[in-house]
């Protein structure tokens, strides 16, 4: 996935969210972030970035793409085993989806 044009970033719905929304503390809810990240136009370039970031992590914060930590963890494995230049239709599919945990 290409996370090296970042444009979309201006278009992201949480832009103007306190960050606070999309980083609760722990035990904290994703759901504030999740109801933005369910209005955003560009939830699939915004999970792509965090999952090249996070790559193979166990450790992660923040929703991103409309997906909690657990979510993403859940999905590192199908990520790293997809080849770089199909990322980008993999994070817009589940997007697309409404993937659940």
């Amino acid at each position: 996935m290409d996370t090296e044009r970042q444009d979309w970033k201006m278009s992201a719905a949480c832009g103007p969210a306190d960050g606070g929304i999309m980083f609760p503390p722990p035990r904290g809810s994703y759901e504030p972030a999740r109801r933005i990240c369910a209005g955003c136009s560009v939830r699939a370039p915004c999970l792509g970035l965090a999952m090249d970031a996070e790559g193979g992590a166990s450790y992660r914060h923040g929703m991103y793409g409309g997906l909690d930590p657990r979510q993403r963890i859940l999905r590192a494995p199908q990520w790293l085993a997809v080849e770089p230049d199909q990322r980008a239709a993999l994070a817009k599919l589940w997007t697309q989806a409404g993937v659940k945990a």
